[in-house]
């Protein structure tokens, strides 16, 4: 596909239509707890060979597909596609590379530049250059051919006029659901906290915004692309360390509306969301209890809480072991009796399907070598067992 630059321009942040110009506004109110959004996007399919997963290493990333295995010595990190492809980052983490598993014949590679990592990735692989003046998003295919690049949209707020150092920070991931990519964003600077703040919604290298003034904090894509998942909190201006209460949405792209999904009863606001997704008609958290740096974060899981129907419900066994579901079996993480210096604390397995034998795997999540850094491993997977 052939790529093509598009620049948003003026002093103010509008919705750019083919018929003109649109005011800026928050478009729906949100719903109360209810049945799930029906998909906008057809899910892709995620099967991969079994087990799939990527692991740290002193060696390097240690990557499993099935029945093959092979140590990437140079990748320092690594993110799943759909089906079981792989987006590695190099050591230098200057550039990004697709990966058969299988083969391990490097595909295509994608300068990152001083963009930040991509986050989950199903139908787009997004990096957002967040400290370029204006903010770019560069896109491509899970092919890794060049989709577009977007200037994004600069701040409106009458602030900014007397004081030049207010700027609109673009923040967390960009993720897209089929064609449409949606990125947070907050106006302010050091001593300015109170501006807008909104979600950028990106089409055909158009830019508007929805949900403006939702306090949402963060973003999850789920991993067959369809839904995005959302943090919105309850009270209070959002902050990145705030323990406060946070509710659980999801967000039509169509349309920009919020459907809320509320928290299970037990929740309270030591809670925090440490993976989201969603499965059929399933939306699945996984919550751990905000730690206070005497307990390590690996002993504070609290189970994966399931949202279906209305009501939520605790997946049987996730408070005892972190799970990724594939189709044909089971990735588990279970914490380590005797954590080793230099790894994530956990110690993983699989687990096939009508075997309830655990086979260890080598490797962590996060593996810290030396003086000189870490490895950050990923494990392909669902929340929840394929419906």
């Amino acid at each position: 596909m052939a790529r093509r630059r598009s620049m948003v321009v003026g002093a103010v942040v509008v919705a750019l239509t083919a018929g003109g110009v649109a005011a800026w506004a928050v478009v729906g109110d949100r719903e109360p707890a209810a049945a799930l959004l029906e998909p906008r996007v057809e899910p892709l399919d995620v099967v991969a060979p079994v087990p799939t997963y990527a692991l740290g290493t002193p060696r390097g990333l240690l990557v499993r597909a099935g029945g093959r295995e092979r140590v990437l010595p140079e990748a320092v990190d690594a993110r799943w596609l759909p089906g079981g492809g792989l987006v590695v980052v190099e050591e230098d983490r200057r550039r990004l590379r697709l990966l058969d598993p299988r083969t391990g014949e490097p595909e295509a590679g994608a300068p990152i530049g001083d963009a930040d990592l991509p986050g989950r990735s199903a139908a787009r692989v997004n990096l957002l250059a967040r400290y370029d003046q204006p903010t770019v998003l560069r896109s491509w295919s899970p092919a890794f051919d060049a989709v577009e690049e977007v200037a994004l949209p600069g701040t409106d707020d009458p602030v900014a006029v007397d004081d030049p150092d207010v700027v609109r920070g673009y923040f967390g991931v960009a993720a897209t659901v089929g064609d449409t990519t949606l990125v947070l964003w907050h106006d302010g600077s050091e001593t300015y906290e109170d501006g807008a703040r909104g979600v950028a919604r990106i089409r055909d290298g158009e830019v508007d915004t929805v949900l403006l003034d939702e306090p949402l904090v963060a973003l999850h894509l789920s991993v067959d692309g369809a839904s995005l998942l959302g943090l919105r909190q309850v009270r209070g201006e959002p902050c990145g360390g705030c323990v406060v209460e946070q509710e659980v949405v999801e967000i039509d792209p169509v349309d920009g509306t919020l459907h809320t999904y509320g928290h299970p009863e037990e929740y309270d606001d030591s809670w925090r969301v440490d993976a989201m997704d969603r499965v059929g008609d399933r939306v699945a958290v996984r919550y751990v209890r905000a730690g206070d740096g005497r307990v390590p974060r690996e002993r504070n899981l609290l189970g994966t809480y399931v949202y279906a129907a209305g009501d939520w419900s605790l997946l049987p066994g996730s408070d005892e072991a972190t799970t990724w579901w594939q189709d044909g079996g089971r990735v588990v993480a279970r914490p380590a009796r005797e954590p080793r210096w230099g790894a994530d604390g956990f110690r993983f397995s699989w687990i096939g399907d009508g075997d309830d034998r655990e086979r260890p795997i080598e490797g962590e999540l996060i593996t810290t070598y030396g003086r000189v850094g870490s490895r950050l491993g990923s494990v392909a997977g669902q929340l929840l067992p394929p419906a």
